[in-house]
C-alpha cells in the first residue's frame, strides 16, 4: 500500500537595499540621502520615503531598513560634518634681543604663516617688535586668521614719580612708569600702590626682567608733623551774656568769625556752632564748639514723700531734677546723708544757669530713743545657773523667747545671750556672755626621743589654766634638755580639783661612721670592705650590709652611710680602693658599632702615658670615622711597650635607625656611649638600680644640633641590671643596661 503527503514552501523574493555613498558636508549644510531597493523603507529618523533630507551638527550615522514578510535588510550611510575653521596664536609675548621663540597655531585646517611656512609651529627670531599672522583654510567656508606680536624687550627703565607731601593720617597712591616687572620696597608688585606713612618715608621701586640688570627709582613722601587742635568744651549761656572761646593746638587759628587769635569772645542770640581751623592749604584740621542759649530750661525738683526713721538711723535724701542744688544743710550735691536726732524738715533749692529757682522739702520723723543693757558677762561652773537682767525703756525679747527683764539660764558650755528692746517699729539690742568653766583636764603626748642639742615643743591638750613644771603657764612650751628629763603640767580652775600629766624626753647621742682604711689591690683582684659605727648601712654600690666585696677596674672611692635604730641622724665615711697594674684597655676592651656621622669618645685605662695611632697622647680621644676603623693605643707597662686596639664598625643607618635612642655597648664593664639624635634642652641622665630602686648616677648634659652624644663610666657599680633614663620637662625615655 502506498500513502503520500505534501508541504508547500513559499519563497519570499530577495530583498535588495543600498543606503548610498557616505557624504561630507560643512557645518550648517543639509544633504539628501536616497535609498535604493525593492521593498518599503524605514529610516532611523522614522521617515519611510526613499529619500530624506538631513542637516546634522556633527558626524552622524543614519540607517535604513527594508522588510518583506519575516525578512529584513539594513544598510548605513555616514554623514561627516566638517567643523568650522578656527585658529588661536595666544597672547602677545616679549623676548630678549637675540633670542628665538616658537609660535604655535591652535586650530584645525591648512596653515599659511606670514613667513610663508605652512606648519602648525614655526620658530622666529625677530630683531625688533614684529607682528606674525597665520591663515587657516579648508573646504567649508572662508579662511580664518590670527596674529601675535613678538616684542623685543627694550632697556629697563622705571620712574617712581614726583615727591609728594601729605598730612599725617592721609593716604597717597604712588605709580611707577617704565618697563619690566615692578617690586616696591613695601613688597608689592603692582605699578600703583597706596601708602599711609606716619612720618616722612622714602619708597623705592625696582624694575627687573630676564634680559638685563635691575634698575630702581625712589620717591619721597613728606609727612607734615601732626597738627593738634581743640576748640574747647561746649558751653551754655543765658540770653544777653557773652562767653570767651579758647582754642588750643600747635598751629595757627582761623575762627568762623574771621578772627585769628586763640581766644575770641562771642554773644550769640541763639544756639550757635563756632568752628576754628589750623594749618595751611595743603594740610589743615578743623574743630568746633557749641554755645547754647538756655533761657527755656525747665526746672524740676522732687524730694519724694516724708519718711520716718528710728532714733540713731541715717537716711539718704535724693533730689530728682536738674540744675544747681542747694540744701538747707548747705550741701550742694543732688544726694545728702542725714542723721537727725529729732523730727526735722529738710529743703533743697535748684537754680538754673539763668537765675530761675524751684524749691521742695521733706520731713524726717525720728522715733523715740531706745536704751537696752543686757548686763555684765558672767562666769559659772558646770551645773550652776545664773540670772541675767536687762535694763531699758522698751519691750524686751530674749533669744530664749522670754519677754521679762530677767531670765534664769544654766548653760553647759560658754554661751552668748542677747536681748532686744522695742518701741513701735524700732528696736535696739545688747548681748551678754556666760562662760562655763568645765572640770580641768590635761593630756600630753607619748614620751619622745630627740637628739642631743635638739629642741622640742610640748603641747598640753585640755581645759583650765595650765602650769608647767618649768613654771610656764602657756598651753605649749619649747624645751631643750641635755639629758633624759620628765616634764609635768597641771590644769586647774575655780570650780573643782586640778588634773596633771607628764612626758619624758629621752636624749640620744649622735653616731660616727667608719668605712675602714684605704686599701691597695692588683688589677683583677677583689677586696672586702667593712664599715662600723651603727646597725644600718647603705653603700654607694647600693648594698646594705656592713661588709661588701668589690672588684673595681680602676682606683675608686666607695662611700657608706651609717644609721642606727634610735640614733640621731646619719653619718658617712669614704674608703679608697687603689688598683695597681691594671691591664691596658680601650673602652673596657669592647668593639663598638656606630652610624656614619656619629662621634665617639675612646677612653684608655691602665697606664699614665699613652700614644694613639692618631698621634694623640691623651688618655681619651674623640673620633668620627666615616668607615670601619681600627684604633690602637700603646703604653709603657713595667718597662715594656704594650698595645691594644678597638674596632669601630661604621654603618649606613636608615632614618628610623638613626633616630633611635641608643646605649652601647650593652652589656658593659664601664664606659657607656649614649646617643639621642633629636635636639633636647636640659637633658638629665640618671642611672637607677633595678634591685634597690636607688639613684646611682645623675647629671645634666647639653644638646647640640646633632642631638645628645655623651659617655658615662659605670665601672664602680656592682654587676647587675640598671635603668638608664634620659629626661627633661617634655621628654622621658628609659633603657635597661647590664653591668658585668
Amino acid at each position: 500500500v502506498t500513502v503520500s503527503d505534501e508541504i508547500i514552501v513559499n519563497v519570499t523574493p530577495g530583498i535588495t537595499l543600498n543606503a548610498g555613498e557616505d557624504k561630507n558636508i560643512c557645518s550648517g549644510e543639509e544633504v539628501i540621502l536616497t535609498a535604493e531597493g525593492n521593498q518599503d523603507f524605514l529610516w532611523s529618523t522614522g521617515e519611510t520615503t526613499a529619500s530624506i533630507t538631513v542637516n546634522p551638527t556633527e558626524t552622524t550615522t543614519y540607517s535604513v531598513t527594508s522588510s518583506s514578510g519575516d525578512c529584513t535588510a539594513t544598510d548605513n550611510v555616514i554623514v561627516t560634518v566638517a567643523s568650522l575653521l578656527e585658529v588661536d596664536l595666544g597672547e602677545d609675548i616679549t623676548i630678549c634681543s637675540g633670542e628665538e621663540t616658537v609660535l604655535t597655531a591652535q586650530g584645525s585646517g591648512n596653515f599659511l604663516w606670514s613667513t610663508g611656512e605652512t606648519t602648525e609651529s614655526i620658530t622666529v627670531s625677530p630683531t625688533e617688535n614684529t607682528t606674525y599672522s597665520v591663515i587657516v583654510s579648508g573646504s567649508c567656508g572662508e579662511d580664518v586668521s590670527d596674529e601675535i606680536i613678538v616684542n623685543i624687550s627694550s632697556s629697563l627703565a622705571v620712574n617712581a614719580g614726583e615727591d609728594v607731601s601729605l598730612c599725617s593720617g592721609e593716604s597717597v597712591t604712588l605709580t611707577a612708569e617704565g618697563t619690566g616687572e615692578f617690586l616696591w620696597s613695601t613688597g608689592e608688585t603692582t605699578a600703583s600702590i597706596v601708602v599711609s606713612p606716619t612720618e616722612t618715608t622714602i619708597y623705592t621701586v625696582t624694575a627687573s626682567s630676564s634680559c638685563g640688570e635691575d634698575v630702581s627709582d625712589e620717591v619721597i613722601v613728606n609727612v607734615a608733623s601732626g597738627l593738634t587742635l581743640n576748640a574747647g568744651e561746649d558751653v551754655s549761656i543765658c540770653s544777653g551774656e557773652s562767653v570767651t572761646l579758647t582754642a588750643t593746638g600747635n598751629g595757627n587759628y582761623l575762627w568762623s568769625t574771621g578772627e585769628t587769635t586763640a581766644s575770641i569772645t562771642v554773644s550769640p542770640t541763639e544756639t550757635t556752632n563756632y568752628s576754628v581751623t589750623s594749618g595751611s592749604e595743603n594740610c589743615s584740621i578743623t574743630d568746633e564748639v557749641e554755645v547754647a542759649i538756655n533761657d527755656d530750661e525747665v526746672l524740676i525738683v522732687d524730694l519724694g514723700e516724708d519718711q520716718s526713721i528710728c532714733h540713731g538711723e541715717d537716711v539718704i535724701l535724693e533730689a530728682q531734677g536738674s540744675g544747681n542744688f542747694l540744701w538747707s544743710t548747705g550741701e550742694i550735691s543732688d544726694k545728702i546723708r542725714v542723721k537727725p536726732l529729732e523730727t526735722t524738715t529738710y529743703s533743697v533749692t535748684v537754680t538754673s544757669n539763668c537765675g530761675a529757682t524751684l524749691t521742695d522739702e521733706i520731713t524726717i520723723t525720728v522715733g523715740q530713743q531706745i536704751t537696752v543693757d543686757a548686763g555684765v558677762n558672767k562666769t559659772i561652773c558646770v551645773g550652776e545657773s545664773v540670772v541675767l537682767t536687762a535694763s531699758g525703756n522698751g519691750d524686751f525679747l530674749w533669744n530664749t523667747g522670754e519677754t521679762t527683764a530677767s531670765i534664769d539660764v544654766s548653760p553647759n558650755s560658754p554661751t552668748t545671750y542677747w536681748v532686744t528692746s522695742s518701741i513701735g517699729d524700732c528696736s535696739e539690742y545688747d548681748e551678754v556672755f556666760v562662760d562655763v568653766e568645765k572640770t580641768p583636764t590635761v593630756a600630753l603626748e607619748e614620751d619622745k626621743t630627740i637628739c642631743s642639742g635638739d629642741q622640742i615643743t610640748l603641747i598640753a591638750q585640755g581645759t583650765g589654766n595650765f602650769l608647767w613644771s618649768t613654771g610656764e603657764t602657756t598651753s605649749s612650751i619649747l624645751v631643750k634638755p641635755n639629758e633624759n628629763t620628765t616634764y609635768s603640767v597641771t590644769s586647774s580652775s575655780s570650780c573643782s580639783a586640778s588634773a596633771t600629766d607628764e612626758i619624758t624626753i629621752f636624749v640620744n647621742n649622735s653616731i660616727v661612721a667608719n668605712a675602714g682604711e684605704d686599701v691597695t689591690i692588683e688589677g683583677g683582684d677583689s677586696v672586702t670592705l667593712t664599715a662600723t659605727g651603727g646597725s644600718v648601712y647603705l653603700w654607694s654600690t647600693g648594698e646594705t650590709t656592713s661588709s661588701i666585696t668589690v672588684q673595681p677596674n680602676e682606683t675608686t672611692v666607695f662611700t657608706v652611710e651609717v644609721n642606727a635604730e634610735g640614733s640621731c641622724g646619719t653619718s658617712t665615711d669614704d674608703v679608697t680602693v687603689i688598683v695597681e697594674n691594671l691591664p691596658l684597655t680601650i673602652n673596657d676592651g669592647q668593639d663598638v658599632t656606630i652610624c656614619k656621622g656619629e662621634e665617639l669618645v675612646l677612653q684608655a685605662k691602665g697606664s699614665s702615658n699613652y700614644l694613639w695611632n692618631t698621634g694623640s697622647m691623651e688618655s681619651s680621644i674623640s673620633v668620627k670615622p666615616q668607615e670601619t676603623t681600627i684604633y690602637t693605643v700603646s703604653a709603657q707597662k713595667n718597662g715594656e711597650l704594650e698595645s691594644v686596639e678597638i674596632t669601630i664598625t661604621v654603618e649606613e643607618c636608615s632614618i628610623n635607625k638613626k633616630d633611635e635612642f641608643k646605649v652601647y655597648p650593652n652589656p658593659t664593664q664601664g664606659i657607656v656611649n649614649i646617643y639621642l639624635p633629636s635636639q633636647k634642652e636640659r637633658m638629665i641622665i640618671s642611672v637607677i638600680s633595678l634591685t634597690s630602686g636607688r639613684l646611682m648616677f645623675n647629671k645634666e648634659v647639653k644638646a647640640s644640633n646633632r642631638g645628645v652624644m655623651t659617655q658615662i663610666d659605670l665601672s664602680n657599680m656592682l654587676k647587675g641590671v640598671y635603668i638608664l633614663k634620659m629626661s627633661n620637662d617634655n621628654f622621658s625615655e628609659t633603657k635597661k643596661i647590664i653591668v658585668n
